[in-house]
């Protein structure tokens, strides 16, 4: 101990000088607009190279558990198409007429991969960070989904990060509808847990169970319809007293996020400059 107070006295006035560096950027970047553009830039590039070698060594040593986890995914996914091809021929869909709807799903929506190399989850106002950005064809408001859900939208890009604004935001608003059914809501974020959410302004008349699922309704250009959103955990009186609100157990752990997958709707391109007209 009275070697690290001998030391930190020896060098005391660098870390004056440092302490007055820093305070000296800070008030340079508020009162010169562009340059503390630059800096903030520079900033968070600097924060986002931090995060992905800090989530790169976090992946490592979570490899082999991780390993396992996708290959039980695949296996389930793999059950899963064979038993939705058996259902399509069942009906009268023949092989080629399910190729040609494979490929021109294909041909509307792509994936683009990325990695959670940042986190926050106690916020109010949470956010996340990807290890891919503008020149891996990220851009904003497109949709962020995992292998159990929908995760959030892109608001924000650089050339080699994006940030998410999760469902765990109090600025978070997906049009969401119970599975099976079209009585739909807004779902929000209430900051209660991080595994629950409320879908909100659901019709008196809804037919709506425990169990039952929340997909998305399609409402949205982010978010194509039916991806899985969670499910109904209990029912409650809206806040008007004329509506339905469900507690809703979100299928993405979002305290276990690592890997990602970003939904590029090439084809609403139309529709959200047509929308973004009457806005």
């Amino acid at each position: 101990m009275k070697n690290l107070i001998r030391f930190l006295a020896k060098n005391s006035h660098w870390f004056v000088f440092l302490l007055l560096e820093i305070i000296g950027i800070i008030l340079y970047s508020q009162f010169n607009s562009r340059q503390g553009a630059v800096i903030f830039s520079s900033v968070n590039n600097v924060a986002g190279a931090f995060y992905q070698v800090s989530s790169s060594l976090g992946t490592y040593l979570n490899l082999k558990k991780e390993n396992s986890a996708l290959h039980d995914e695949n296996v389930e996914l793999n059950m899963q198409i064979a038993q939705l091809r058996e259902q399509l021929q069942d009906v009268g869909w023949s092989a080629d007429t399910l190729s040609k709807c494979i490929d021109t799903t294909l041909n509307v929506r792509y994936l683009i991969k990325a990695r959670v190399i940042n986190n926050t989850l106690f916020r109010k106002d949470n956010f996340i960070t990807l290890d891919k950005g503008e020149t891996d064809g990220i851009s904003k408001e497109m949709g962020v989904i995992d292998s159990n859900g929908i995760v959030g939208v892109i608001f924000m890009t650089s050339k080699h990060y994006s940030l998410v604004l999760p469902l765990l935001n109090s600025q978070s608003s997906i049009n969401c509808k119970v599975a099976m059914t079209e009585f739909f809501g807004a779902l929000s974020w209430n900051r209660e847990s991080l595994r629950y959410a409320c879908l909100n302004d659901l019709p008196r008349h809804s037919i709506v169970e425990k169990g039952d699922k929340i997909v998305t309704n399609g409402f949205s250009a982010v978010f194509p319809a039916g991806l899985p959103v969670g499910e109904v955990e209990e029912i409650l009186d809206g806040d008007d007293n004329q509506s339905y609100k469900l507690k809703v157990k979100l299928g993405v752990d979002f305290a276990n996020l690592r890997n990602v997958y970003v939904i590029d709707a090439r084809i609403d391109e139309e529709r959200r400059n047509l929308e973004s007209l009457v806005k």
